[in-house]
């Protein structure tokens, strides 16, 4: 084996989707075509990945890894290398750990949670000051739209200008004392 380039390197790989990588191989001097693969291990399993050219470049070699939910842990640390072979040489040019990570997931549910509204049980007038008695008698579900909460509120507002107007003013327009 040649030299080793040992790097304290943690590639973080996403658990969940395949993932691409891309590293940069020169061969000088090779009398036969390359092979390179990227080998994964943990335990007593070993993945090995087999690299092709990649379309950016000559000496591009890309790697192409399938998800791997269901064989690695989430969080697992694979020590991984790059292994070259050239006719009846091997190197390990390269030697870094692959960290595989669940991808975030984001999930939004709406939840309906029932209002509770209370009953009107009285209107009275006053002092000319309009006060509404009221009392939870029974929770009950509200499915009332904006629009509808606007009608209701309303109805209540001319309820109460109804009763001021019949209290406090005769047909004539004038106050009552």
């Amino acid at each position: 084996m040649d030299s080793v380039q040992k790097t304290k390197e943690t590639i973080s790989l996403a658990l969940d989707e395949e993932n691409e990588l891309t590293f940069k191989v020169q061969i000088e001097g090779a009398d036969a075509p390359a092979k390179v693969r990227l080998v994964c291990e943990c335990d007593d399993v070993s993945y090995m990945f087999y690299g092709g050219p990649s379309q950016d470049g000559k000496d591009l070699v890309e790697f192409t890894i399938p998800q791997m939910k269901g064989k690695v842990k989430d969080n697992q640390i694979l020590e991984s290398r790059i292994e070259v072979l050239v006719g009846n040489k091997y190197f390990v040019p390269v030697e870094f750990d692959v960290n595989f990570k669940q991808s975030t997931v984001v999930v939004v549910e709406s939840v309906k949670q029932p209002n509770i509204k209370k009953k009107l049980t009285e209107t009275s007038v006053t002092s000319g000051i309009i006060s509404v008695k009221s009392r939870v008698s029974e929770p009950v579900e509200q499915k009332a739209t904006i629009e509808e909460s606007r009608k209701t509120i309303q109805k209540n507002v001319n309820h109460a200008k109804r009763t001021l107007h019949e209290r406090y003013v005769d047909r004539n327009h004038s106050f009552k004392k």
